[in-house]
């Protein structure tokens, strides 16, 4: 594996290439601050999943496939 690896520069090539889009952002002229009354309103809005929902559903469909 070593030998596949020390064919080319990967690391170098990946250093010279890679992109990081936060780098790249404008700094937001505002940021609305968190509405805590409407987060979960929200949240099932634009399907985000929770702590809850990974311990209690994703863990459990890991486990038991």
């Amino acid at each position: 594996m070593r030998q596949l690896a020390a064919r080319q520069p990967y690391e170098q090539w990946l250093r010279e290439n890679q992109i990081h889009p936060c780098d790249h952002l404008p700094t937001p002229a505002h940021v609305k601050p968190t509405n805590h009354k409407t987060i979960l309103l929200r949240q099932r809005a634009f399907g985000c999943i929770t702590d809850e929902d990974l311990k209690f559903i994703m863990a459990q469909m890991g486990c038991n496939g």
